[in-house]
């Protein structure tokens, strides 16, 4: 089951929050890069269901981009934000799936 990847996002930054660690978008985008390695290699499927561009400072997730290219190389204080079909409002997109956090 494939995440998308502003909720992995946003579950890095909550965690960094609750540890009192800063993280710039540079450190994010690596960091979602990285889990999603992890988790290919250890449960043979793909977490980050978004593709993976390469850029000149490394790879990106596009969507992510978007949502906090404004922190430019400051760090993060909010969460990323979709918009919400149903209500046509945008809404802050919740963490990945619990089961994928329980299997760790």
């Amino acid at each position: 089951m494939s995440c998308d990847a502003r909720g992995v996002a946003n579950f890095l930054l909550d965690i960094a929050d609750d540890r009192q660690r800063p993280i710039t978008h540079l450190w994010l985008q690596k960091a979602i890069f990285f889990s999603h390695g992890w988790h290919l290699a250890l449960k043979s499927e793909p977490l980050i269901k978004d593709p993976t561009e390469a850029w000149k400072m490394g790879p990106v997730y596009r969507s992510v981009y978007r949502c906090f290219k404004a922190s430019g190389d400051e760090h993060i204080n909010n969460r990323a934000e979709g918009l919400d079909l149903t209500t046509g409002e945008y809404r802050k997109v919740e963490s990945f799936s619990q089961k994928i956090r329980s299997s760790y």
